[in-house]
C-alpha cells in the first residue's frame, strides 16, 4: 500500500479527532471514579455516620458506600439480600480502571498520528485497535450499569409490596436512588456513550474507504507477488489471434542449408543496406518467443510475420523491407564478414537474436587449437615399420633335387 502518497481524508480526521477527544473525557471521569472507589472501599471508617464530620446531609452518599463500595468486613458494611456484592462491584472497577488507561493512551496516539505532517504507515491499523479498545469499555460499563439497574428494579419491587410508613422503605428507598445514580455515571449519563458509538461506526467507515483508497493507488507491480527466478517463463496465447508462429516449428530451420555446404559463396540478391538491424529478432525454436506478434521494444523482425493474419494495427514502419526476399541464406556470408571473431565458424541466422545467441552445434568439425591450453608431450621416434617382403634364397643348381 502507498501509504506515504495518500493522505488522510478531511472526513475520517475530523471523525476521528471527536471520537478520540469525548474518549479522552470519559476516560479520565472512569480514571478518577475508580481511583475514588479503591480508596474508599479500605476505609471503614469512612461509613461511620457517628464521626464528627458526619451529618444527616451526607446520610444518602454514606448508605451507598456501605453499601456498595465498603468492603464485607468492615463494621459498618450494609448487606442486602439480592443485591450487587460489593466485591463483584470491586472486580468489574479494576477492569473498568485498566481499559480506561488503554483507552486514554490510544486516544491519544491516534490523534498524534492523523495530525502529524509526514503520514505513518500503519494508520488503519492504529484506528482498528483504538475501536477495539472503546468497544471493550463500552462492554465493561454497560455490564457494571446492567447491575444497578436490576437492584433498581428488585428494590422497587419489594417497596411496592411493603406498607407504607415502615422504617425500613425509607432505607431501602435510599439504596434504590442510589443505585439509579451509580447506573447513569456508569451509563455515562445515558448520551455519552451513545455518542461515542455513533462516532465510532462512522470511523469504522471511513477507514474502510480509506482502506480502498490506498488498495486503488497501489502500484500494478506489487500485485504479482514475490518473483521467482527458478520459475519456468508461461507461454502467454492470444485468444483473438488462431494463428501464431508456431506454424514455424513445423518447418526446418534452413531448408536450402542441408543441400549446399557452408563453403560455397553465393551471390547477393539484393544488396544488404543496413547490417546493424535495429528489429527485434523472434526466434520460434526460443521458448521465450512472442507468440502474439507484439512488439516488445524497438527491435522486430517482420520478415517472419504472418502480415495478412496476424499483424497488429500499432507497429514500427516496416515498408522499406517488405520487398526483400525470403530467401536469405546466404545472409549469413555479409555478417561473417563484419561480425568478427566467435561468430565465422557458424551461419548467421535472422531468428537469433545478436545480443543473446544460442549455443548451436557445429555441423562439420572444424580445426580449434584453442582449446588445448597444454600441448601433447611428444614421444621417443618411432621407426617406419617396414613391409618390405623377405628376400629369398636361392638353391644351388649343382643339387639333384633342384625343380
Amino acid at each position: 500500500m502507498n501509504y506515504n502518497k495518500l493522505k488522510i481524508p478531511p472526513g475520517l480526521l475530523v471523525t476521528a479527532s471527536l471520537s478520540g477527544g469525548l474518549s479522552i473525557i470519559l476516560s479520565l471521569t472512569n480514571i478518577v471514579l475508580c481511583i475514588l472507589v479503591l480508596l474508599y472501599r479500605f476505609n471503614c471508617a469512612a461509613g461511620d455516620l457517628g464521626s464528627n464530620s458526619a451529618n444527616g446531609a451526607h446520610f444518602f452518599l454514606l448508605t451507598i458506600l456501605k453499601t456498595y463500595i465498603l468492603e464485607e468486613d468492615c463494621e459498618n458494611a450494609l448487606s442486602e439480600e439480592n443485591l450487587t456484592t460489593s466485591r463483584l462491584i470491586f472486580i468489574l472497577t479494576i477492569v473498568i480502571l485498566v481499559l480506561a488507561v488503554i483507552t486514554f493512551f490510544t486516544a491519544i496516539t491516534m490523534l498524534s498520528v492523523i495530525n502529524s505532517d509526514s503520514p505513518v504507515k500503519y494508520t488503519d491499523v492504529i484506528m482498528y485497535f483504538y475501536v477495539g479498545v472503546c468497544v471493550a469499555a463500552l462492554v465493561v460499563d454497560l455490564t457494571l450499569g446492567v447491575h444497578f439497574g436490576i437492584d433498581h428494579e428488585s428494590l422497587k419491587d419489594i417497596l411496592a409490596v411493603n406498607a407504607p410508613g415502615l422504617q425500613s422503605n425509607y432505607h431501602r428507598d435510599t439504596i434504590r436512588l442510589g443505585a439509579l445514580l451509580l447506573m447513569t455515571i456508569c451509563l455515562k449519563g445515558y448520551i455519552g456513550h451513545v455518542i461515542n458509538i455513533v462516532l465510532l461506526i462512522w470511523l469504522v467507515a471511513q477507514v474502510m474507504d480509506y482502506q480502498k483508497m490506498l488498495n486503488d493507488d497501489e502500484h500494478s507491480i506489487h500485485k504479482l507477488g514475490v518473483l521467482n527466478a527458478f520459475d519456468a517463463p508461461k507461454r502467454f496465447e492470444d485468444p483473438w489471434n488462431s494463428h501464431h508462429n508456431d506454424m514455424y516449428l513445423r518447418q526446418p530451420r534452413a531448408p536450402h542449408l542441408h543441400n549446399s555446404t557452408h563453403d560455397e559463396p553465393r551471390p547477393r540478391e539484393t544488396p544488404y543496406g543496413n547490417t546493424n538491424s535495429t528489429k527485434r529478432l523472434e526466434d520460434p525454436w526460443n521458448p521465450q518467443r512472442n507468440d502474439v506478434f507484439i512488439a516488445s521494444g524497438p527491435q522486430i523482425n517482420p520478415a517472419f510475420i504472418d502480415d495478412e493474419r496476424s499483424r497488429p494495427s500499432t507497429r514500427e514502419n516496416v515498408v522499406p523491407e517488405r520487398n526483400r526476399p525470403s530467401n536469405r541464406s546466404d545472409s549469413w556470408l555479409h555478417n561473417q564478414i563484419n561480425s568478427g571473431q566467435g561468430l565465422g565458424s557458424r551461419p548467421f541466422s535472422y531468428l537469433e537474436e545478436p545480443r543473446r545467441p544460442e549455443p548451436l552445434r557445429q555441423l562439420s568439425p572444424t580445426n580449434d587449437p584453442q582449446w588445448r591450453r597444454n600441448p601433447w608431450q611428444s614421444g621417443p621416434p618411432v621407426p617406419d615399420p617396414d613391409y618390405s617382403p623377405p628376400p629369398r634364397r636361392l638353391k644351388s643348381a649343382l643339387k639333384s633335387n633342384y625343380p
